[in-house]
Formats: C-alpha cells, sequence, structure tokens
C-alpha cells in the first residue's frame, strides 16, 4: 500500500486526507503543529497523525 503524507489538516490537508483514505489505496500520515486540528479526524484504520506543539519544538505525538 503506497504511504502519502499530508502536511497540514487545514480545510485543504483534512479534505485531501480523507480523500486518500478513503480511496482504500493509501495509507494516508496527517502532520500538524496544532493538536486541535488532528482531533478533528475520525479515526481511519487507513490514516496515522502526528503533532508536535508549537510551544515544545520538536515534540510529536502519533495516535
Amino acid at each position: 500500500m503506497p504511504r502519502v503524507t499530508v502536511l497540514g489538516a487545514g480545510l485543504v490537508g483534512s479534505l485531501i486526507a480523507r480523500t486518500l483514505a478513503d480511496d482504500g489505496r493509501f495509507e494516508v500520515l496527517v502532520c500538524d503543529r496544532s493538536e486541535d486540528a488532528l482531533g478533528s479526524f475520525a479515526l481511519s484504520a487507513a490514516m496515522r497523525f502526528s503533532g508536535s506543539s508549537s510551544a515544545r519544538p520538536g515534540a510529536k505525538r502519533s495516535l
């Protein structure tokens, strides 16, 4: 399964990530500095998430 990374979970990034994940042919990693933006996604088996807090540069979290 091809892997795709979408940088930014805003209006456009979230649409692209959901479209690719719903297609079923891609494993999607969504990255955003905002934990709130990442929290708006419904969990999907084809999607993974990574965020980093602007208060803690370099900090990463995967769900």
